[in-house]
């Protein structure tokens, strides 16, 4: 037994599968169910939340608006700040995060472009191939009778289609005049900051 590590990532099945050989009932959440996931959770995962179940289907009966959105921020950014801070082409006393908030500014605002926009590193056809036949195996074992592998299909190749499995290649990248420049204009703003 691996314990939890799988190839080095722990999937959802082999926890359940670990977490079973303690425990009498263990649940999977799934959160790809129509609907509100608080009242799903609420009402058919946890046992004995009775009036919690029932406040929450109060709650959107209502119509107040209770829910926010987890979006999902692309930690291209985020990549890209952290090659150029390694490559030292800004000033170290600005923080990382500030960084990455002005190139996401400068890309979207300025250049009117989105993350897609950059120089990307994706996977090949067979590694995303790889990556559904395994998402589909995993759906198949933890919900054996969930109906819906179309749409899961569907979801996948809109991903594939919209570069969601891609990543900035930083190192082209920063060979761009676009993001030379701006770099330049960061280091410059890090030796203002320092008064120098």
């Amino acid at each position: 037994n691996k314990g939890l590590a799988v190839s080095g990532w722990s999937a959802t099945a082999h926890m359940a599968d670990f977490f079973s050989n303690t425990f009498d009932n263990v649940t999977v959440f799934d959160i790809t169910n129509p609907g509100d996931l608080n009242t799903h959770f609420l009402c058919n995962v946890l046992e004995n939340a009775n009036q919690a179940c029932a406040a929450q289907k109060a709650l959107v009966s209502s119509g107040l608006n209770q829910t926010r959105k987890n979006v999902a921020n692309p930690l291209d950014y985020d990549m890209l700040a952290t090659a150029a801070s390694v490559k030292g082409l800004f000033s170290l006393d600005l923080k990382r995060s500030h960084v990455a908030k002005k190139i996401r500014q400068h890309f979207e605002d300025k250049l009117g472009l989105t993350v897609r926009d950059f120089p990307l590193i994706c996977p090949s056809l067979s590694h995303a191939m790889a990556l559904f036949n395994a998402t589909v195996a995993q759906e198949k074992k933890l919900f054996p009778d969930k109906a819906g592998l179309p749409e899961l299909e569907a979801r996948f190749q809109k991903r594939l289609a919209t570069k969601a499995f891609c990543n900035v290649d930083v190192e082209k990248a920063l060979t761009e005049q676009v993001w030379i420049d701006f770099f330049k204009s960061l280091h410059s703003e890090g030796k203002e900051k320092l008064g120098k």
